[in-house]
């Protein structure tokens, strides 16, 4: 049905367009409906391309899908959209976001957070407080992301006036999460909340700016073994000195049980709190790599001789995820050279998740962007994919030749991103190239190139291919 009710949209509006372009724009738009009617992998590229073609036509079929009930087709929309295009089309992506009947909805939401303005932050705790789960704890993500001072009003209304208990806890663990000493009012208020968990989440939070004010409610839930925060409550109020707790703590983190083990370090971890990294040395949990891990991840501070040393030595862990987490904290460091070293070293390990962990660290740091694009030739799909992407990030159109080869790769990823990044580092030469491929053996990349072309075109870079070989533009 949907391709069907967009096939019949297309063909109106193609039978509107200018006749000058009508033959040329009908060939690449006609593969592109042909896809989005035949469904499947084939139909959600076309619906993530449409706000990259950006033209009348796209932009009518955007509005189209962006109006239906279909929640696949509106999230591949979602996904292809800009931060400024999020923005102008907030208002269909809110009222998708808030439509149970519409599924799934994490791209639908990422896309609301896209807009990044305090009105797509209002729609997410809307979300938050109506939807259910996994719904709402996807909108609370995401307005953890967005962070201050977007997001600081919408969690405070949350924390005090949520529909549902879990709703207002949640509110109030992000807000202890978030640089917000200004939420302290709120949070006040919520520890006179009727709910135990969402007083406790309240009293957290407040306790990660050393306030006082939650003190009793922690205990309390610290001296509970049925309270859901115990372990939480009790870093806590080990933070603050209560040498009972500090017993606690110290007993939980040494039980044979490892899956409680776990949680406790964890939660000392994401204290960042100095009597818990002592505690951690005490008990010696950073020679444990799993425990390493969570320390470097959260509590250990370069800045910090010790906790520099203890980074550093992590960065000969025989856990290659170690290593990669050290890194990550040693970048902006005096041992970024180390960390870029290392972070380089298993862009080609024989491990798949090492492999892509290194990829995602190397794209976000500008320095690796050389080596990340030396990987062009890596037979990882995502490891490739980073290495197209820090090309174009580098602008290197020597390399041009390489990502065109990757237009014809196996993974429709990887193809994707060489038609993306053709066009960003080469527009002419990019034009005779999806002109080329418009008969590849490969769908996707005839449809990839169809699509490039009338990129082209409605940016003003290439005219359209006509079927007679001459551009639509010379014809006028």
């Amino acid at each position: 049905m949907k391709g069907c009710v967009i096939a019949i949209a297309l063909a109106t509006l193609l039978r509107a367009a200018p006749s000058g372009q009508a033959v040329s724009a009908e060939e690449l738009w006609g593969t592109l409906n042909q896809a989005i009617s035949g469904g499947g992998p084939a139909a959600d590229d076309a619906e993530l391309l449409l706000p990259t073609i950006d033209d009348d036509v796209a932009r009518r079929l955007v509005r189209t899908i962006l109006d239906g009930k279909d929640g696949l087709a509106i999230g591949q929309v979602a996904r292809g959209l800009t931060a400024a295009q999020c923005l102008f089309y907030l208002a269909d992506l809110r009222r998708a976001a808030l439509d149970p009947s519409i599924q799934p909805k994490q791209a639908i939401l990422a896309g609301v957070a896209r807009a990044g303005n305090v009105e797509a932050a209002e729609a997410l705790r809307e979300v938050a407080d109506a939807a259910d789960q996994p719904w709402a704890g996807v909108a609370f993500g995401l307005l953890e992301r967005m962070g201050p001072p977007v997001a600081t009003k919408p969690l405070e209304t949350e924390l005090t006036e949520g529909r549902t208990a879990s709703a207002r806890e949640t509110a109030g663990a992000v807000l202890g999460r978030l640089p917000v000493p200004e939420a302290q009012g709120a949070l006040r208020e919520a520890l006179r909340d009727p709910d135990e968990s969402v007083r406790v989440a309240a009293a957290l939070a407040l306790a990660h700016w050393h306030m006082a004010d939650g003190a009793k409610t922690l205990e309390d839930a610290a001296k509970r073994n049925d309270s859901g925060s115990r372990i939480d409550a009790l870093v806590a109020v080990a933070a603050m000195g209560r040498a009972w707790a500090l017993d606690e703590i110290r007993s939980l983190a040494t039980s044979p049980d490892e899956a409680l083990r776990g949680r406790v370090v964890w939660a000392i971890a994401r204290s960042g709190e100095l009597p818990m990294k002592l505690l951690a040395f005490q008990l010696n949990l950073d020679q444990s790599p799993p425990f390493l891990a969570m320390l470097a991840d959260k509590l250990l501070d370069p800045r910090d001789a010790r906790d520099l040393s203890v980074l550093q030595g992590a960065l000969s862990s025989a856990s290659a995820t170690v290593r990669l987490v050290a890194a990550r904290r040693l970048l902006s460091g005096p041992l970024r050279s180390r960390a870029e070293a290392t972070i380089a070293s298993l862009l080609g390990s024989g491990d798949e998740p090492t492999r892509e962990f290194a990829a995602r660290l190397a794209s976000e740091d500008s320095h690796l962007w050389l080596t990340l694009a030396a990987q062009l030739s890596n037979t990882d799909p995502e490891v490739e994919t980073a290495a197209i992407v820090a090309t174009v990030n580098l602008h290197d159109t020597g390399r041009f030749e390489e990502i065109e080869h990757s237009l014809e790769a196996e993974s429709r990823t990887v193809s994707l991103a060489a038609a993306e990044a053709l066009i960003s580092l080469d527009p002419k030469a990019a034009r005779p190239v999806f002109e080329q491929h418009l008969t590849s053996s490969t769908g996707f990349v005839r449809l990839y190139s169809s699509a490039m072309l009338l990129t082209l075109a409605q940016r003003g870079q290439a005219a359209v291919p006509s079927p007679t070989g001459k551009s639509e533009n010379a014809r006028r």
